[in-house]
Parts: structure tokens; C-alpha cells; sequence
């Protein structure tokens, strides 16, 4: 007990037992998780659309650690790094953004499956380029495994339909600044 605790949460059985104010702690079990998926395939994109990409991970992670929600940031070439809900970590993420290249050695969204294993509880938000069909079959397949999925595309360049995903949301946009407007346009 320290003072200013609600009197409330006093154990009282504890008290009995020890001769010491003790204080209930509750732990919020089901806290949301966010993982931030960057697809790192060369092939997803062409022009400056990487960088619309790194941009808008980079926007997703500082919101979620804003929000103090804990944060797993993955790119398919196996980079990885966590942020607390606290914000710790969240540096080390910016830092790998901040280097990280686009390779033709990449699995791409299909590589999605590797970080799909516990992940009860934690909502996917993945930001890629204009992928090939063949190349987003992994968060289709990894969909049910997470309680929401939301998929970025950037560089919208033959205005495309964004890409299907059963219980998905796809936002696409030509850019990182038109993606964000579509967001805000339907979430305010």
C-alpha cells in the first residue's frame, strides 16, 4: 500500500497474514498487441514506393507505441524488433527502418507465416507495394491467426483495386500521403 491507493484494492486476507497493507494488482490479460509487418520483396515495388512503405510502418509503430500498445515490428527478410507498451524498444525499431533495403531474395507477404505462431491476440498491420496474387497468399492463409488484419498497399500506379483478403481491411493508395488520407477519411 502506498498512500493514494483506493482503499478499495486493500487484500485483506493478506493483511491478516502478514501485518502489512497490501494492495491488489490487476493485470489486464487480454491488452492489445500490434505486430507491423514490412514486406521487404524488391518485386512489391518499384520507384520510391519502399520508401512510402518505410514511411508508413514507421507511422504505424509510432502510433501504436503512442497508444502504449506493445508493438512487434517484423520485415519479411527477418528483421525484427519489440517495442513495451511503455515505449521501450521503440528506437531500436526506428533504427532498422531507417537502414532497411528491399531484396529480390525475400519471401515477401508470403513469409507472413513464420511470425504467425502466438500470436492470440495481436492485430497484424502490413505495409506493402503492388505484390503479384501468388505473392499475398501468406496473410490469407495467416488471416484467421490474428484477431484483425489490415494490409497497406502503396504505388497505386495503374489505379488497382486493393488486394482481397476474406476479413481483411485493404486500404491502397499511389502514396504514403494518400494512403494516410484514406485512413483518415474513414477513420477520422
Amino acid at each position: 500500500y502506498e498512500l493514494g491507493d483506493d482503499l478499495r484494492l486493500i487484500h485483506w486476507r493478506s493483511v491478516a497474514k502478514t501485518g502489512t497493507l497490501m494492495v491488489r494488482k490487476n493485470i489486464i490479460t487480454s491488452e492489445p498487441r500490434l505486430m507491423i509487418l514490412l514486406d521487404t520483396w524488391a518485386g512489391s515495388y518499384s520507384n520510391d514506393d519502399f520508401e512510402d512503405a518505410v514511411r508508413l510502418a514507421a507511422s504505424l509503430v509510432q502510433a501504436g507505441c503512442s497508444s502504449h500498445y506493445p508493438v512487434q515490428f517484423r520485415a519479411t527478410n527477418g528483421l525484427a524488433a519489440d517495442a513495451a507498451a511503455s515505449g521501450e524498444g521503440r528506437t531500436a525499431i526506428m533504427k532498422i527502418l531507417s537502414g532497411i533495403q528491399a531484396t529480390d531474395d525475400d519471401p515477401g507477404l508470403n513469409g507472413v507465416l513464420r511470425f504467425a505462431d502466438n500470436v492470440e491476440g495481436v492485430s497484424l498491420g502490413a505495409v506493402t507495394g503492388q505484390p503479384p496474387g501468388e505473392r499475398t497468399l501468406g496473410v490469407t492463409r495467416a488471416r484467421a491467426r490474428f484477431d484483425m488484419v489490415t494490409v497497406v498497399q502503396v504505388g497505386e500506379t495503374h489505379e488497382r483495386p486493393p488486394m482481397r483478403i476474406p476479413g481483411a481491411l485493404v486500404l491502397n493508395g499511389s502514396s504514403s500521403r494518400e494512403v494516410a488520407d484514406k485512413w483518415k477519411a474513414r477513420f477520422g
